[in-house]
């Protein structure tokens, strides 16, 4: 991931920093920003096209919605009338689904242009800048969330009023701008909105999880991409990283198996099953096979793009079998394209496709119908 975000910011640099130094009209900006995003977008399907996964996906364009941000910020901080916010540390910061990476195509973008210090009333001389700023993000067609403008103080003040503005900043990341303001609500966050506050926050979110549980009849589904406030998995998923850092001040999973709060061991005994993704690639080195009680390995869907011609990738996906076979474990290929890739994978000995020649991704509502026509087809003689 990080070779692909370097990559990103480099495509991003070449087609939208401002080199003149001079401001360019909305339209020249528009006409830029607009077919960088385009090319983006189509990078981002193609990815998902190849079998990436969903987390992948959605982090991918939320590093894509930073980078266009990032410079939106310097282009309009060139303008005569944002002489007054070039002289102001002002904090462009992330919030909430945003603040976490996890952007879907219909995700708002949430959010903070942050101030240092403790006043109430934002310095007037920010707010064409900002208005500015945010104009250009609608004209981009960017789905714009929240879009407050207050000093840390007064940000701080009102999570402690507003549970769910709490829960936005739990995450939140610096995304452009001056990293004063920023690094002092991280540094001031725990102590004046969560330390002596725990236990009045777990029963917040606890009293928010039954809620929407008993309002939905007590459904255990997950929850819908496109209902904002349903209930099930993602909103259970969301409470319990939040519950989490209240508890622990964290959310990284790793940190959690570190402390010992969730063995990995445990999870396995719960039924659920781990497997490795991207084997080969980044951070999945042959160290986890012996450190982590995995079940399954993915295949990296770039030793299995070009097969069955690409002989390299041919002896990299055989090694790969051979190993997962000694250790134990069942395998999966992603990025499956092809009648031939499928079948040379099949008979290697892989147990599961992942991939556009299996199946392309479908809306959640379809998925009872792809398994009744897949049943069918078991069936049949």
């Amino acid at each position: 991931m990080p070779v692909l975000i370097k990559k990103l910011s480099t495509r991003a640099r070449e087609a939208l920093a401002n080199t003149t130094g001079k401001p360019r009209t909305n339209a020249e900006v528009l006409r830029v920003f607009k077919a960088f995003r385009k090319v983006e977008e189509a990078r981002l399907k193609m990815v998902h096209k190849r079998g990436g996964g969903g987390v992948e996906v959605c982090e991918l364009r939320s590093d894509v919605i930073d980078v266009i941000l990032k410079h939106l910020w310097n282009e309009v901080l060139l303008r005569e009338d944002s002489a007054g916010a070039r002289k102001v540390p002002l904090s462009l910061v992330a919030t909430g689904g945003y603040g976490r990476r996890h952007m879907n195509p219909c995700s708002d973008v949430d959010m903070l242009f942050l101030l240092g210090g403790n006043s109430t009333n934002p310095p007037a001389s920010v707010a064409p800048f900002v208005s500015a700023f945010v104009t250009l993000m609608f004209d981009l067609r960017l789905l714009v969330g929240d879009k407050s403008t207050r000093s840390v103080g007064d940000t701080l003040s009102l999570a402690n009023i507003k549970n769910d503005v709490k829960t936005a900043l739990i995450e939140a990341r610096l995304v452009a701008g001056d990293d004063g303001p920023f690094n002092e609500l991280k540094h001031r966050f725990d102590k004046e909105c969560m330390d002596g506050r725990e236990t009045e926050f777990l029963r917040l979110r606890q009293e928010d999880l039954v809620a929407r549980h008993a309002k939905h009849e007590e459904t255990p589904s997950v929850q819908e991409p496109n209902v904002k406030n349903g209930c099930g998995g993602l909103r259970d998923y969301h409470n319990a990283l939040w519950m989490t850092y209240a508890k622990h001040r964290t959310t990284n999973l790793r940190d959690l198996v570190k402390l010992g709060v969730v063995p990995l061991t445990s999870l396995r005994d719960t039924g659920a099953r781990l497997s490795l993704d991207d084997f080969g690639t980044g951070y999945s080195s042959l160290s986890y096979l012996k450190r982590l009680p995995l079940n399954n390995i993915k295949i990296d869907q770039s030793f299995v793009r070009g097969l069955p011609e690409d002989k390299e990738n041919l002896s990299i996906c055989r090694a790969i079998v051979a190993l997962a076979r000694n250790l134990g474990f069942t395998l999966t290929a992603e990025g499956v394209e092809s009648p031939g890739q499928a079948r040379i994978l099949r008979d290697m000995g892989c147990d599961t496709l992942q991939g556009f020649y299996i199946g392309p991704p479908v809306a959640a509502e379809s998925v009872p119908d792809l398994l009744i026509r897949r049943r069918t087809l078991e069936e049949s003689p």
